[in-house]
């Protein structure tokens, strides 16, 4: 129920700020800058198979991409709605690939003029489509056969989100923690990312 709502907030927040606005300059004054990112995701760390001796992932580099905005709301804060896409990539197997997309809304707040604090949430839209076939997994002190789907399968999460940002005049260097299942201790996982922003100065 506490994700239903955070997002709704987050839109009607942002929503507020842009009809406040005179209809004449609506984007200029609403949308302080556009940000352009580059980076890169690590999934569900430490907590993923990843060989046949029962090892784990641990730092991943698998590119993202992403297009966010940054939207002034009163004193330091901001709203960034943003869009991510993780890019297609092979699991531990190699007849499945994931395919993610993340759109995400924070909450940000600038505790100086360099660090920016976030907290929001994103809808996770994971797609997996596999080539069919099994292989066996070390399992413990034997074998198990693990099947790849023979098709496509999408899977949509929600998460809580942190991210810490420092800002150099027109690039930014992100720190960001994606948790889900925040409230189900056996089932939480924590990926993250690390991202550089490019922001293009829409009232400059």
């Amino acid at each position: 129920m506490f994700f239903k709502l955070v997002l709704p907030f987050f839109l009607g927040v942002a929503s507020f700020q842009l009809l406040a606005n005179s209809e004449t300059d609506l984007l200029t004054k609403s949308i302080k800058n556009v940000g352009l990112t580059f980076g890169s995701f690590t999934e569900f760390y430490n907590a993923v198979q990843i060989d046949d001796s029962g090892g784990q992932n641990g730092h991943e580099f698998n590119p993202l991409l992403g297009i966010s905005g940054d939207l002034k709301l009163s004193g330091h804060f901001i709203l960034v709605p943003e869009i991510l896409w993780v890019l297609p990539r092979n699991t531990s197997s190699d007849k499945v690939v994931e395919n993610l997309f993340a759109l995400r809304s924070d909450l940000g707040y600038f505790a100086t003029d360099y660090l920016k604090l976030r907290i929001g949430t994103s809808i996770m839209i994971n797609n997996i489509r596999g080539q069919g076939g099994s292989k066996m997994i070390s399992n413990g002190n034997s074998e198990s056969r693990f099947y790849a789907p023979n098709q496509s399968r999408t899977a949509i999460n929600q998460t809580l989100d942190f991210g810490l940002d420092y800002i150099y005049q027109s690039f930014g260097a992100r720190f960001q923690t994606y948790i889900y299942s925040v409230f189900k201790s056996e089932q939480r996982q924590v990926s993250y990312a690390l991202a550089l922003t490019y922001y293009y100065d829409l009232q400059g």
